[in-house]
């Protein structure tokens, strides 16, 4: 089985990033790590991600860096203190990820398939280290909101 670290970076997600967690982690291929970086958030954000951190340490060890950048466990969340950007955040996330495999998502992708596809894709390919594949909206039609199941799935593999 791959390990699957996920890194999302957020800011001001909290219509989003509830139902994005549980469909990470409602995964038919566990998440080795799920690495979020909260981007200095100002509205419920990280009320809602201290929440579920709190849920997951008692089952699942989830906890946050140290200030001294050393404890670390298989879920983290980190905060910026000033606002730095997406890209700036992936970036942090991608250099803290220890996975074999790092899968970018944004708060707003709800696909309890993800982490099947990515597996799968690699399993067959193993001369390829990038894989990056569009889904279609759901209800496109009926819908104006965030994106829910829509977007890309956007990975590499560490180490090839």
């Amino acid at each position: 089985m791959m390990k699957i670290s996920y890194v999302l970076p957020v800011f001001n997600s909290q219509n989003t990033i509830n139902q994005c967690l549980k469909s990470i982690l409602s995964q038919e291929i566990s998440p080795y790590e799920i690495i979020v970086i909260n981007d200095a958030s100002t509205d419920f954000t990280r009320d809602i991600l201290k929440h579920h951190e709190e849920a997951l340490s008692k089952s699942n060890g989830f906890t946050t860096y140290n200030k001294d950048g050393k404890t670390r466990s298989q879920r983290c969340i980190i905060d910026n203190f000033a606002r730095k950007g997406a890209a700036y955040c992936r970036n942090i996330g991608n250099l803290m990820a220890t996975g074999e495999i790092i899968a970018v998502c944004d708060a707003d992708i709800y696909d309890s398939k993800r982490s099947s596809a990515i597996s799968e894709f690699f399993e067959k390919n193993p001369d390829k280290s990038i894989f990056y594949s569009g889904l279609d909206l759901k209800d496109a039609d009926k819908y104006s909101g965030p994106a829910l199941g829509a977007g890309l799935y956007g990975c590499v593999r560490m180490g090839f």
